[in-house]
């Protein structure tokens, strides 16, 4: 990729689209970087909030994150990827030539916000991509590891073949986009790659994934603002994390060298079960067997067990870098330091 590329990142504010736009300033010296998203702009903290000591708020910035929201090579537009007017007229003036498509609804909007930000969104900017005069951008969509829905143990470590079941309606809203996005690239000679991302885990993630929950409840416990009793979901249950930090490494190396028209996992490999989730944050606060916890029985509808094969991305030279003991430390330390302090 030419050092001098330019990236359209959509979603650039979320948790992962501020991670993406810092490894590719670290990636790219003479890169120019659009990031857009149908919020406005924020130099200070991501646009989800965390609830925290009775308190409601923005989540703030890790401290690794705030030099990139300000570096010159980077720039913010508010755009709403579901108005195709004003989605043609930015691609067109930018002409970039890689964009990752990270925009979408979230886990638990209404259905009507699922497809307007994740499926229509998808489209009109395909259209817009495949409408602009001299474009030769290739897309990176970010989809999801939850389009595999509930998967055979037979089946495990999920690969990238295996059948597509979605649980719930953002899965389904990420792979009818994925789909889109095949058919609307087909149509208009739009190189795409497609990438599977499974749990996120990281400083600054939103508080309703169970790393961050956790660590909210944990840290008020330890500096006692809050009762030492946890009520959680089902614990015996397993998932594959992945820092925030290397998932946006990931990324950037699919844009990269990704295989035009493959679908990626991207993931650890690592079958985790929420219980180590959450006495590695305990101990981490030293608070193992100090906390009493109430944990619900299994929901009929409940995923057991899902984690992913990684064979595929490793094949491209890609290794995580941190540890979930690693990336839990640095969740914890943020509501120690960032969050708290906004609280005092």
């Amino acid at each position: 990729m030419d050092e001098a590329a330019r990236f359209l990142v959509t979603g650039a504010q979320g948790f992962l689209g501020r991670h993406i736009v810092q490894a590719l300033l670290a990636c790219y010296p003479n890169a120019r970087i659009l990031g857009v998203g149908r919020s406005p702009c924020t130099q200070e903290c991501f646009t989800h909030s965390l609830s925290w000591s009775a308190r409601s708020f923005h989540a703030p910035l890790p401290a690794y994150l705030r030099q990139s929201a300000n570096d010159v090579r980077y720039r913010y537009e508010v755009l709403d990827l579901s108005d195709p007017m004003a989605t043609r007229k930015t691609i067109q003036e930018f002409q970039p030539d890689v964009v990752f498509h990270l925009a979408s609804g979230l886990k638990g909007d209404p259905v009507d916000c699922l497809l307007r930000n994740g499926v229509e969104s998808t489209v009109w900017l395909l259209e817009a991509l495949g409408s602009a005069r001299g474009s030769r951008a290739r897309l990176l969509f970010c989809s999801s590891g939850g389009v595999y829905g509930r998967v055979p143990e037979s089946l495990l470590p999920i690969q990238e073949d295996a059948p597509t079941r979605p649980a719930d309606l953002y899965a389904l809203s990420k792979l009818a986009a994925e789909h889109a996005s095949r058919i609307l690239g087909e149509k208009y000679g739009i190189p795409v790659v497609w990438a599977r991302v499974f749990n996120l885990v990281g400083p600054g993630q939103d508080e309703r994934h169970v790393c961050g929950k956790f660590a909210a409840q944990a840290v008020a416990i330890s500096l006692g603002l809050q009762e030492p009793r946890l009520q959680t979901a089902d614990l015996c249950t397993t998932r594959d994390f992945i820092d925030v930090r290397d998932c946006a490494r990931a990324m950037v190396l699919l844009s990269a060298k990704g295989t035009l028209g493959e679908i990626y996992n991207v993931a650890s490999g690592a079958e985790t079960t929420i219980t180590l989730i959450l006495d590695t944050i305990l101990g981490h606060l030293g608070l193992s067997d100090r906390v009493s916890i109430c944990s619900s029985a299994e929901s009929p509808n409940q995923i057991r067990r899902h984690y992913a094969s990684t064979l595929r991305l490793s094949a491209l030279g890609f290794r995580p870098e941190l540890s979930m003991a690693d990336s839990l430390r640095d969740l914890v330390d943020y509501y120690l330091q960032e969050v708290s302090a906004l609280c005092q």
